[in-house]
């Protein structure tokens, strides 16, 4: 179980914001957690908005021998970035390993590489890379986990209801 999750569950915390991937599982939660979700964001690929890399293949296996930044394979979001390649027939060329993902948009935007990402960072870099829909359409969910007890506490529905309008606000890609 996730760090975040057991603190929840200890009761250390009051609400975790969390992300699930596709084809991951939030089975983790455990019991008596009460899962609400915020926002379905949908992933992107970013090209670099100058040539050479800024052509848009046919398909994703076009970009096979494209230099790609991704997260670590050891975290979920690297995991879903280098399968969905798999997905598309193909093992990227890994250029760059970071969590970090506005230097991975920084990397692409430079020209250096391609990428995987979420719409939620993707909106503000319009026109510094190009922003693309993936085939299958797929999306990271973003939600807030409470003790189901509290569930209906004054001040947690208001902060939920506020991270999801403004996730929603902020991503008019989706």
């Amino acid at each position: 179980m996730h760090g975040s999750l057991k603190a929840l569950h200890a009761r250390d915390v009051d609400l975790v914001i969390g992300e699930r991937y596709p084809d991951s599982s939030l089975a983790e939660l455990g019991q008596g957690i009460d899962l609400e979700v915020m926002f379905e964001d949908p992933m992107v690929l970013l090209l670099p908005a100058e040539r050479p890399m800024s052509i848009e293949p046919a398909d994703l296996s076009g970009l096979a021998e494209s230099p790609w930044v991704m997260d670590p394979p050891g975290v979920m979001a690297g995991r879903w970035q280098r399968a969905y390649c798999r997905s598309h027939g193909f093992d990227p060329i890994v250029l760059v390993e970071t969590p970090d993902p506005f230097l991975q948009s920084h990397l692409v935007g430079a020209g250096h590489a391609v990428g995987l990402l979420y719409s939620l960072l993707a909106t503000p870099l319009l026109g510094k890379v190009k922003v693309l829909p993936l085939p299958g359409r797929p999306h990271r969910t973003l939600f807030t986990a409470v003790h189901k007890a509290r569930r209906n506490h004054p001040a947690l529905r208001a902060v939920r209801q506020a991270l999801a309008d403004a996730a929603h606000d902020e991503a008019p890609l989706s």
